[in-house]
């Protein structure tokens, strides 16, 4: 089974009112291991959103997913694309 991790911009529990220790059970029970972030570290969002951005943008605009294991597919795949297969992230190129 695939683990996977959620993590919050938070530092510390119940400094963000947006994610309740009732909404960590929900993601804990499927499966999902919740982390926090440090505090006052606004730039590791952005990596995440930026990544999230080219996901969607590259990958999942291009097809219509036909529930959540075509989803995981599609994914799965373009993760390994970008970490591994001819996508040429930016540092490396210029």
């Amino acid at each position: 089974m695939t683990r996977h991790t959620a993590e919050h911009a938070s530092g510390s529990p119940g400094s963000d009112t947006r994610f309740t220790r009732s909404f960590d059970a929900a993601l804990q029970s499927n499966g999902v291991r919740v982390r926090r972030l440090q505090p006052m570290s606004p730039n590791l969002n952005a990596f995440v959103e930026r990544w999230i951005q080219s996901l969607k943008h590259e990958a999942l605009n291009a097809f219509v997913v036909f529930g959540l294991a075509h989803f995981d597919h599609i994914v799965r795949e373009f993760v390994d694309y970008y970490n591994h297969a001819s996508y040429c992230h930016t540092s490396l190129c210029a």
